[in-house]
Parts: C-alpha cells; structure tokens; sequence
C-alpha cells in the first residue's frame, strides 16, 4: 500500500507555500498537491552550490502553474568566504562531538547564512494567520529529531504544527517512506530525479557514512577540506574503499 502525501487537513482557505528543493521528496509533495488541485507558491532557496534542483523546480512550475519564488543570499561577507570558515571549524566540531556524544545543526554557520537566513528574512513578509508552510520531511527520515517531531504528529492525528514563531506547518509525508515517493514521481516519469542539497557540505566531512548517501558530495567535500589542511582518518579509509577498484586476484 502507498502512503501518499496526505493533504486531507490542509485549509486550502490559507495561502498555501511550498518549501521546494527540487529533490525527490519536495517534488513529490508538490506533484500530489497540483493532482489534488491545490493552489500554492513553491520557495526556493538558491545557495549557490545546489545540485541541480532549480531546473527541477523550473519543470514543476511549468506542469503546476504554481509560481516558483528563487531566494538567495546577498549580504556583506562573500559566500565562499562563509563556506571556507565553516569548513575551517570541523576540527572542532569533531571534538565537540567526541565530548559530547552529538551533532548540532548550527555548529556551521553557511546554512544559517547562505540557505535559513534568506528564507526567513522572506518569511517575515508572510501573514502568520493567513499563510501555511508545507515542508517534505517524511516520517522515514534519518534525522532522528524529524522521527520524533513526526512521530508526535502521528499520535496526535495531525498533519499540522504551529511553531513557537507564530508561523503553520503542514507535513503532508508524515507517513512516506522512501518507497511511497518512488512511486509518486514514477507515476509522473521522474523517478530519476536526485537527492537534493549543496555539492560541497562540511557536514559530509563529519560521518563516514555520508559517502554512501551523495558519494560525489562527499569526496567533494573532503578534498575541499583538505585543500583547506584539514584531515581525517576515516575519510582516508572509506576513500579506499569505496572509490579504488579492488584486487580479486
């Protein structure tokens, strides 16, 4: 059985905003939304070191009618400057998370900078009681703060959440899973669409893992870093591992 995105208690009375990146997941909840009939806006937030997903979203306008809203950053200090002190801090961060046993998404500042900050300086301009938010996180997500945070809207039977800033959330992937997009964006030909997110991330830098999710995201972002003078020992290993052939005798 497929979950769909579930639109059911959205107030279509609201002026509906789509935050879209252009991946699989934000498509999908666009595409379900315009087979519904929905009206809405799609924002985009242009970093500068996207992956493609403006040209996705360029598509998705065409087929939906819904205007599409580009957002980019365009203060004082120069975006690769921000992104080359953020890449700077992973010694520490790795400390910290050492000590600590955790990661905190503000630990670098270029998402803060190049992505939040331009979206919410738009979102300011909103009418809190009139506009709703409609975010593609699913309820399958690896963050295991989304998890919990749609985990609590299913116990509550709810797809809505009212933040502690004022604004409405919709969250109409609450129940997707990976699968339950597959297939929506495979009813509309797009199944090959791709992940969405910067080319060049130090998070990436941060957990080995990563390179099995964007493996050209990660090597990217490890040579960057070590162009910088960082290291890392499990970068070196998973390097080896996953990107030289092997020797089957």
């Amino acid at each position: 059985m497929i979950h769909r995105p579930d639109y059911s208690q959205l107030d279509t009375r609201r002026e509906v905003f789509f935050l879209a990146s252009g991946g699989r997941d934000s498509t999908a909840m666009v595409l379900e939304a315009h087979s519904l009939g929905l009206r809405g806006t799609m924002l985009f937030n242009d970093t500068g070191l996207d992956r493609g997903g403006e040209p996705v979203l360029r598509r998705l306008a065409d087929l939906t009618g819904y205007p599409l809203v580009v957002l980019k950053y365009d203060g004082d200090t120069p975006a690769g400057e921000i992104l080359r002190k953020s890449f700077l801090r992973i010694p520490e961060v790795l400390a910290k998370m050492k000590s600590t046993g955790r990661y905190w998404k503000n630990y670098f500042y270029c998402c803060k900078a190049l992505k939040h900050g331009p979206t919410e300086r738009y979102l300011r301009t909103l009418d809190k009681e009139s506009a709703v938010l409609v975010l593609g996180i699913k309820g399958s997500d690896g963050s295991v703060t989304r998890r919990l945070r749609l985990a609590e809207l299913r116990d509550r039977q709810t797809f809505l959440r009212r933040h502690r800033n004022g604004r409405l959330y919709y969250y109409p992937l609450r129940d997707c899973s990976d699968a339950d997009v597959a297939a929506v964006l495979d009813e509309y030909g797009l199944a090959g669409i791709s992940s969405s997110g910067c080319s060049l991330c130090p998070v990436f830098c941060l957990f080995a893992g990563m390179v099995k999710k964007e493996p050209s995201t990660w090597l990217r972002s490890v040579n960057y870093a070590r162009r910088l003078g960082i290291r890392f020992e499990f970068a070196d290993q998973t390097e080896l591992m996953h990107f030289c052939p092997g020797d089957d005798g």
